[in-house]
C-alpha cells in the first residue's frame, strides 16, 4: 500500500527490496521452475536498482520438497550468489555472514547496506508445519517443527497441534515474551535475564559461539541438529501410531495425552542436547584454535590445532598491511619505520646516526645493584626479577636505590616487601 500511495520515497523502496525481496529472490531462485523464474531477469529489483521488475508472488518448485528442504532455505545466507556476504572483508577470516552495525550505513555521502540473510540472527523464533489432510483426527493435522532463536543452530522440536503443553524451557504461558506477565507465571529468563532453563537463551548461547568461528562451529552445529532429528523421527513415528489408535477408539483424551508427552519429553531433549552442544563448542574452540581428543596426550588429553586460512584471505591481508607482518628474505632485509620492505639494510645503523648508544642495564639510574656494583655488594644479585628477598626493609632499600626515595613506590613504613 505504501509505495502505491506514494508515501514511500524511492530510496526507501530500494532499501525494502534489498533488505526483504532479496531473500525471496535467494529462495526461489534455489527451488523455482525455471519456467517460472528468470533469476537473472529478477536479480536487479532484488538489489534494489530495477523497481519494475517486480517478482512473482509465488512459483512452481522444480521438484517435491522435503521439511529438511525448507529448513534449509531458513537457515541459508545467500551461498554462492550475488548477495554471498561471506566473501568479502567484512566478513574475515572466517567467512562470516553476519554483520553487527546494523542493515545500513553510510561513508563519505553515500549510502550502504548489510546483507539481511534469510537465516538472521534476530530470529526469536520459528517452526515449519506439516499439514494433513481431513483422513487425520483433528489433533494430530498440524505438526510444527518449531525452534528457539537462529534457525539454522537450533533444534526443531515436534509439536502436534492437539498438544496442551510444552517443556518448561519453551513455556511462554501466552505471554508473548512481555515481562510482566513472564514475571507474574513464574517462567525464567527475559531479554535481559540469562537462564540455562530457556529454550531461547540455550539456543541462543550456542548460536553466540558459532557467530565467533563460523566456518568452523557451524559444521558441527549442523550434526547436531542432524543427530536430534534421527532421535525425534522413531519418537514422533510412535506418538502417531499410539495417538491414532486412541482417537478411532473414541479416546480423545488418551490419544492429546500422547501427543502433550511427546511434546514435554521432545521439548526436554532438545534443551539438554543444546546445553551439551554448548559445553562441546566452548572447549572445542577455546582460544581460537581447534580441540580434539588425544589420549595419549597425557596433560590434557587433547590435541589442539589452529586454524589454516586460504589465500584468498590472507592476500587480502596483505593488501591491507603491507609488509608490516612481512620477515625477513632474501628481497627483504630490512622494514623501515613506515612499513615498507628494502632488499638491503640501511648504510648506517639509525640509532648510530642519531648519536644513541645503548646503556648497560646496571647503569640506568634506579637499577637496583648499580650502587652494590659500585661499593662490591653484589648481596642483592640473587634477587629474582619482579620479587625481592623476604625481610628486606623499607629502609634497606632506601639506602640501596640511587633515586629519591620521593621518586620511588614503596610500601609505608614498617612493612617488609615479602612476607
Amino acid at each position: 500500500m505504501a509505495p502505491s500511495a506514494g508515501t514511500w520515497s524511492s530510496s526507501a523502496r530500494a532499501t525494502w527490496a534489498r533488505a526483504c525481496s532479496a531473500r525471496v529472490w535467494y529462495i526461489f531462485q534455489q527451488l523455482a521452475d525455471p519456467a517460472d523464474f528468470n533469476a537473472s531477469y529478477y536479480l536487479p529489483y532484488a538489489q534494489g536498482f530495477n523497481l519494475t521488475r517486480r517478482m512473482p508472488l509465488w512459483v512452481r518448485p522444480r521438484r517435491k520438497l522435503a521439511r529438511a528442504d525448507v529448513h534449509a532455505l531458513l537457515s541459508s545466507k545467500y551461498e554462492a550468489s550475488w548477495f554471498d556476504p561471506s566473501l568479502d572483508t567484512g566478513a574475515g577470516a572466517e567467512h562470516s555472514p553476519y554483520r553487527w552495525n546494523g542493515l545500513s550505513w553510510s561513508l563519505d555521502e553515500k549510502s550502504y547496506v548489510n546483507e539481511r540473510v534469510v537465516g538472521t540472527q534476530f530470529t526469536a523464533w520459528h517452526f515449519v508445519a506439516s499439514v494433513r489432510g481431513p483422513a487425520v483426527p483433528p489433533p494430530m493435522r498440524a505438526l510444527l517443527w518449531f525452534g528457539a532463536d537462529d534457525h539454522a543452530y537450533a533444534p526443531k522440536v515436534p509439536l502436534f497441534g492437539g498438544a496442551t503443553a510444552v517443556a518448561p524451557s519453551f513455556d511462554d504461558a501466552d505471554c508473548m515474551a512481555r515481562l510482566a506477565c513472564r514475571e507474574q507465571h513464574g517462567l525464567k529468563g527475559s531479554t535481559l535475564d540469562f537462564s540455562w532453563d530457556d529454550a531461547f537463551w540455550v539456543a541462543s548461547s550456542v548460536a553466540r559461539l558459532v557467530y565467533l568461528d563460523p566456518s568452523r562451529a557451524a559444521p558441527v552445529v549442523a550434526c547436531a541438529r542432524a543427530t536430534f532429528e534421527r532421535w525425534a523421527a522413531p519418537e514422533v513415528a510412535a506418538a502417531k501410531e499410539a495417538a491414532q489408535k486412541r482417537f478411532e477408539a473414541g479416546d480423545d483424551a488418551a490419544g492429546v495425552a500422547i501427543l502433550t508427552n511427546l511434546s514435554v519429553t521432545a521439548g526436554n531433549e532438545a534443551t539438554s542436547r543444546w546445553q551439551q552442544l554448548w559445553r562441546h563448542l566452548m572447549v572445542t574452540f577455546q582460544d581460537g584454535s581447534s580441540a580434539s581428543a588425544a589420549p595419549d596426550n597425557l596433560l590434557c588429553g587433547c590435541e589442539k590445532q589452529t586454524p589454516t586460512f586460504s589465500d584468498t584471505w590472507l592476500r587480502k591481508v596483505v593488501a591491507d598491511t603491507g609488509d608490516r607482518y612481512r620477515m625477513p628474505d632474501a628481497a627483504c632485509a630490512w622494514i623501515d619505520p613506515d612499513g615498507h620492505c628494502h632488499p638491503h639494510p640501511p648504510t648506517h645503523d639509525l640509532g648510530e646516526r642519531h648519536g644513541m648508544q645503548p646503556i648497560p642495564k646496571l647503569e640506568v639510574r634506579g637499577v637496583v645493584g648499580r650502587s652494590q656494583q659500585e661499593a662490591g655488594d653484589t648481596s642483592l644479585r640473587e634477587t629474582p626479577v619482579g620479587g625481592c628477598r623476604a625481610g628486606v626493609s623499607l629502609q634497606d632499600l632506601k639506602a640501596k636505590f640511587i633515586m629519591p626515595a620521593a621518586a620511588i613506590a614503596l610500601p609505608r613504613e614498617g612493612t617488609t616487601c615479602c612476607r
